[in-house]
């Protein structure tokens, strides 16, 4: 379980689900029926506030007072806290069981203690356990210890805004995970209001070990404080937030704060650190240096070949003379720190698919891009050949980023009904610039974004402000507005150069209540090119609402879902898009079961922008568990009823099918796969058939090394036309020397499908990549 809880249920991963029938007045589909939202949402939203208590906003615990080592010691990193200055160390020993109960005493006892001496942040844990030998301990990749393992987060707040933090992971076996958790990015998930999200995508360097004693398991960290980003010479307003998953029959998840369900701010309640005074920061220089090499060889459809080798250096610099202030460089960053997307289902959409950044250079302080409309997106810089980044952090923070990037990837090119995609054939250099403040509750930025491309095709630019209120802990508004300007492509589309675009969104949390409510405008003329904007000229609303009681008749929690979605275009008409209406409930049980119904789904939808308006009917199910300890994950989502086949305009009968499951039989074995089909038909024919699947198998050698094996398949049936796809698979062995070394040795082999037609063409590449990590 992640700090952001999510509630109800419903809707689930795939965007897919749609219906027939009326529930909603036919206003909802005029312009006045989003005036009406906005006017709503801001007199419930004033009546909520003008009722809160006068304290309703004061979570804070006492001060915890972090003392230094005493002189002379050198801790010993073996995960064992056997050294006698851990019992002299500060403690935090009081927890609350936050899910499934709501503030209840814990099952079991966890201890944290903490100690600093002049480079390092030292964290030690003791997590005790009843039945030691129900330890789930499976060794696991970086970041990829989920629900189904025991093991202790750590959110460490040092810039003390309590808006973001650190985390630092250690499982049983220790398996470790860092990132960033911020609480100024929320979304609506499963038909509920979700606040903050953890980003597991940075890693952050620190030492950690973990060992077992008698009564439970215990564990090491040793965080350097040139890995913290905190205002310099300020350490009064540090916090530090525990959580620890504990899995087993029944799954329990615990924090060190008193966090209420209802809360829309979770680091709010941190323990605030005191006496702790970080060391005078020096110049530190961090890097990470890549060689490789790759040999492909090519077997082109008419069936001639091709080979060519490639070596490629590239280099990651970051320099800090502050500790809250960094400068980076990235020269030609390796794509393949982009591990290999999920296939996704893309053959019955007429919008792009967005897949996350995992490359470092952009992961440096990556909450700084977040905003709520998405125009601030590092994957679409595809293929840079260098870059250069100034952050800093503090009461007023921000960065900068410059980027030159050779001819690769798509130009978005949003429209009402579909996204056009250019392929970019000129070498473009991209500029990216946000910055924010807090003042009181409330979070306020800007934001600039611009890319020039070479040659006579022009540039676009973003400029906006956006900012998010938290007048108490059970609500959140969100808001920002943007203005952006084109001189590529948009003469030839039609299209104005210029548009403006903005968004509303308020989040409310009660005990037995969550509702998301947003509204969103995107003029036609509006374009974000370092950003992953998918429509325009269109205005949408949603709304979400869920009403749940916990404990229910010996289920942990049951609900009632609602919800509605809809797009209009902004022409004269305000003809309506698209829209969907659901209605549902859930029930969550033990081994972290989830099971959910929506057996009303209306849609309606076209094809293109002036095509017919399409009323759908369907039902939707969805199902995840953590089945046992060897079975740790199973999500299962499946939707039926009337679909439309976009590409043919027409109405059939159809399902889809969503699967993912992990499997951890052996503590070195690891397998995980995911199968994904969409299927549409009528007449007794079948028009559209779209499958994805992927095959995921590690088996870790050593707590340094391990072999991974994935096996991805995509495949496209539509009637009338030859059958397409790809595959792709690929076996590398990844070995970490002496902690600053990894080698990677791999080969992958890619086809592109043409079943009906001659054989596809087919490339084979050998790898071998070698990175050295330092810190001077």
């Amino acid at each position: 379980m992640t700090i952001g809880y999510k509630y109800a249920a419903g809707g689930g991963r795939s965007g897919r689900t749609r219906s027939r029938s009326r529930l909603f007045h036919p206003g909802w589909r005029t312009v006045g029926g989003a005036r009406w939202l906005l006017r709503a949402m801001l007199l419930w939203f004033a009546m909520a506030v003008a009722a809160l208590p006068a304290d309703a906003h004061d979570p804070a615990a006492a001060p915890l007072v972090v003392g230094l080592l005493p002189a002379g010691v050198a801790p010993l990193l073996d995960g064992r806290l056997d050294e006698p200055w851990w019992a002299e160390a500060a403690l935090i020993d009081t927890f609350y069981e936050v899910d499934p109960g709501d503030r209840l005493p814990p099952p079991v006892r966890t201890e944290i203690r903490l100690a600093v001496d002049a480079r390092y942040l030292y964290i030690g844990v003791r997590a005790f356990d009843p039945s030691p030998q129900a330890i789930r301990a499976p060794i696991l990749r970086r970041d990829d210890s989920g629900d189904d393992a025991d093991k202790v987060t750590i959110y460490i707040d040092a810039l003390g805004n309590r808006r973001v933090a650190q985390i630092f992971e250690v499982s049983a076996s220790g398996s470790i995970g860092d990132g960033l958790f911020s609480e100024d990015t929320g979304s609506a998930d499963e038909g509920g209001a979700t606040l903050g999200v953890e980003d597991m995508s940075p890693n952050f360097r620190y030492r950690s070990a973990a060992a077992r004693f008698e009564g439970g398991w215990s564990a090491e960290l040793a965080i350097p404080f040139s890995t913290l980003r905190y205002e310099t010479g300020d350490a009064k307003s540090w916090g530090v937030l525990v959580a620890r998953n504990y899995p087993r029959e029944q799954a329990y998840y615990m924090m060190s704060g008193p966090v209420p369900r209802d809360s829309a701010c979770t680091l709010c309640w941190a323990t605030p650190l005191a006496g702790l005074q970080p060391p005078q920061y020096q110049l530190t220089l961090q890097g990470t240096a890549s060689l490789s090499h790759r040999t492909v060889r090519e077997r082109q459809a008419d069936g001639g070949t091709a080979a060519q080798g490639q070596d490629q250096a590239g280099l990651d610099l970051k320099l800090s003379w502050r500790a809250d202030t960094h400068a980076d460089l990235t020269l030609r960053p390796d794509f393949s720190q982009v591990e290999i997307d999920a296939p996704q289902l893309a053959g019955n959409t007429r919008y792009a698919i967005y897949f996350p950044e995992k490359r470092q250079f952009f992961l440096e302080s990556a909450d700084l891009l977040e905003s709520p409309l998405p125009v601030l997106r590092t994957r679409s810089l595809a293929a840079p050949d260098w870059g250069l980044r100034l952050t800093h952090r503090g009461p007023v923070e921000g960065t900068v980023l410059i980027v030159r990037d050779a001819p690769a990837g798509s130009i978005l090119l949003p429209a009402p009904s579909y996204t056009d995609e250019r392929l970019r054939e000129q070498p473009s250099t991209a500029l990216l610039m946000r910055m924010r403040t807090q003042l009181g509750d409330a979070t306020i930025g800007a934001l600039h974004s611009q890319r020039r491309y070479e040659g006579a095709l022009g540039r676009n630019e973003v400029s906006g402000v956006d900012a998010a209120w938290s007048p108490a802990p059970s609500h959140r508004l969100d808001f920002q507005w943007l203005q952006s300007r084109s001189t590529a492509l948009q003469a030839e589309r039609g299209v104005p150069d210029t548009g403006s675009a903005w968004q509303l969104r308020w989040f409310h949390r009660a005990p037995s209540l969550s509702v998301d409510a947003s509204v969103r405008r995107v003029d036609a003329g509006f374009r974000a090119d370092n950003g992953f904007v998918e429509r325009a000229d269109v205005r949408q609303t949603a709304w979400s609402a869920s009403i749940y009681q916990r404990p229910w008749f010996g289920l942990q929690e049951v609900g009632l879902t609602m919800g509605d979605q809809r797009s209009l275009a902004l022409d004269g008409d305000r003809s309506l898009l698209d829209a969907r209406t659901a209605a549902g409930a859930y029930a969550t049980l033990p081994r972290l079961t989830r099971l959910a119904v929506e057996p009303w789904v209306r849609v309606q939808q076209r094809a293109t922008t002036t095509g017919l308006v399409h009323e759908m009917q369907r039902w939707q199910a969805n199902l995840s568990s953590m089945p046992s300890s060897w079975w740790s994950g199973l999500w299962l989502q499946i939707e039926g009823g009337e679909m439309l086949d976009v590409e043919r305009d027409r109405i059939g009968r159809g399902g889809a099918f969503d699967s993912w499951a992990r499997w951890q039989p052996h503590a070195h074995l690891q397998v995980q796969g995911e199968f994904r089909r969409l299927a549409i038909g009528g007449h007794g024919q079948a028009w559209f058939d779209e499958r994805a699947w992927r095959l995921l198998v590690l088996w870790h050698l050593g707590p340094d090394q391990y072999l991974r094996w994935i096996d991805q398949r995509r495949r496209v049936r539509r009637q009338g036309l030859s059958d397409s796809g790809e595959a792709a698979r690929t076996l590398s062995w990844q070995y970490r020397w002496r902690s600053d070394w990894l080698i990677d040795v791999g080969m992958t082999t890619q086809t592109s499908l043409r079943v009906n037609a001659d054989r596809g063409a087919r490339s084979r590449e050998l790898f071998v990549k070698a990175t050295w990590e330092f810190d001077r």
